[in-house]
């Protein structure tokens, strides 16, 4: 069997970091845009997709704006590039100016902002004072226009978009666990998901040491990344750390967390996150406090943040090679784990990864057995 190259596990779809980097020159601009694209069942006719846009603009005093609109049937990339464009005109202020932050998935939009003039980065960066007012609007329009299914039509699409999910072919996880007494460390979190079937869990810490776990699940993002950061308390528990900063790229799961630390856990699913992950990580962050400084942060995710950059890549590249043989991928994965490590904290290839022990559990729906390299060299 033919194995594949980094590039190929990587995909089409792997992660482009300078689009999300914020400069100081882009945050000294005067004039602040924020662009939300949305795309969602539309009530006013059945079965109809209705694509459109916020855009909101902060100038400074009297010259703030937000634009709403949506089409039917049309690329509303174009067309958004144009209101954002009558718009300044009206308000009197110059694209040169301008600083435009978009969703990360939203390569289209940026490259058309790009050759209009835009300074465009690929993150809803808090830096940019026009976020707050683009979350907002967006949020009040998923509650005022989606749709509620009943519990067997939601059990009925998850179906079938597992039957269309690529097939799970092994479940890599392995984990380097080198240190053993460590003052002070920084461990930065991430995860990635197909949103169907397959996901995956890392952590990578200053220490160099890391973890990342796939496994078949269909929890939502912000789940698993609050596993990833009871994985990292963890962690800090182990190496004895006196100072402990953890970092994570997710919003709800921070918004989670933070809300655990006033409230505790009640054990119930709250924000998609399952009620046992919830209180394995409030269990975990109270062993955590009790016996150490301990700071839990967010860190603009693909940004440049080392740490952040090589979780994110390897959780990514972990749950890529899932749907490919593990004869044909593992030696790409490998690779990828070694290479993300080595940036992010110079720790070569020549210390030893091995695979975590875990409790073996038998898969529903015959999609393939358990896997996990046993050492990486």
């Amino acid at each position: 069997m033919d194995k594949i190259s980094l590039g190929e596990l990587g995909g089409s779809s792997s992660r482009t970091y300078a689009t999300r980097e914020v400069t100081a020159g882009q945050v000294a601009r005067p004039v602040h845009v924020a662009i939300a694209m949305w795309e969602e069942p539309w009530k006013s006719g059945k079965d109809a997709d209705k694509q459109g846009w916020i855009i909101a603009v902060d100038g400074g005093k009297g010259k703030r704006a937000v634009l709403e609109d949506g089409v039917a049937k049309r690329d509303p990339d174009p067309l958004a590039v144009e209101a954002l464009q009558q718009e300044l005109q009206r308000l009197r202020l110059s694209p040169r100016n301008v600083w435009v932050v978009t969703g990360k998935r939203q390569m289209a939009l940026r490259s058309l902002l790009e050759k209009a003039g835009f300074d465009v980065s690929g993150s809803f960066s808090p830096q940019n004072r026009a976020v707050r007012r683009a979350n907002s609007i967006m949020q009040r329009r998923r509650k005022a226009t989606t749709i509620q299914v009943s519990g067997q039509e939601r059990r009925r699409r998850q179906q079938e978009a597992r039957a269309a999910a690529p097939e799970t072919r092994w479940l890599p996880s392995y984990s380097r666990m080198e240190a053993t007494q460590v003052e002070t460390v920084t461990i930065s979190c991430d995860a990635s998901s197909d949103t169907h079937s397959t996901g995956s869990v890392c952590f990578v810490a200053s220490t160099g040491d890391f973890e990342v776990e796939t496994r078949s699940t269909s929890a939502s993002i912000d789940d698993l990344e609050m596993v990833a950061l009871t994985k990292a308390l963890r962690y800090a528990v182990r190496v004895g750390a006196k100072s402990a900063v953890i970092e994570s790229d997710s919003a709800g799961a921070l918004a989670a967390a933070t809300g655990m630390h006033k409230r505790g856990s009640d054990g119930r699913r709250r924000g998609g996150i399952r009620g046992s992950v919830r209180s394995e990580y409030h269990r975990a962050w109270k062993a955590a406090k009790e016996s150490m400084d301990l700071r839990i942060e967010r860190v603009l995710g693909h940004s440049g943040d080392p740490l952040n950059k090589a979780a994110d890549q390897i959780a990514y590249l972990a749950m890529r090679a899932t749907i490919h043989p593990r004869e044909a991928s593992e030696a790409a994965l490998k690779k990828g784990i070694d290479k993300s490590l080595r940036d992010a904290t110079g720790v070569t290839s020549a210390v030893k990864t091995t695979a975590p022990r875990r409790r073996r559990r038998r898969r529903r729906g015959g999609r393939g057995g358990r896997g996990g390299g046993s050492r990486t060299e």
